[in-house]
């Protein structure tokens, strides 16, 4: 596989801390490296080493990958397909916190 085929690597982990790591490719993408399957552009392989969403973000980043996000319905029933009801975290994000959770100006003084 040529590395320039690849445009992004991304990673989701299970909710019982199994990951499953996916590689997003161009339209040009048809085979997957060994251990991983297609669904569509995307390769999706599954590691059952138990961490938390923390530690599956740094897990996937050590891969050079990002935990994955779902495209599309049929990319998500795929996965269903696949993974039975065992349930995954995806990528995104926390949450941005407000000034006054980060204790910034704005929001409410935490050092009375």
């Amino acid at each position: 596989m040529h590395s320039s085929s690849l445009l992004l690597k991304s990673c989701f982990l299970a909710a019982n801390l199994l990951v499953l790591m996916t590689l997003t490719g161009d339209k040009e993408l048809s085979i997957c490296p060994y251990g991983w399957t297609q669904v569509g552009s995307r390769c999706f392989t599954y590691n059952q080493t138990p961490m938390s969403w923390d530690s599956a973000k740094r897990h996937c980043w050590g891969l050079g990958a990002n935990l994955a996000s779902v495209h599309t319905y049929w990319e998500h029933q795929r996965l269903v397909q696949l993974l039975g009801n065992t349930p995954v975290w995806i990528g995104g994000s926390k949450g941005l916190k407000t000034a006054e959770q980060r204790g910034q100006r704005g929001g409410r003084n935490r050092t009375r």
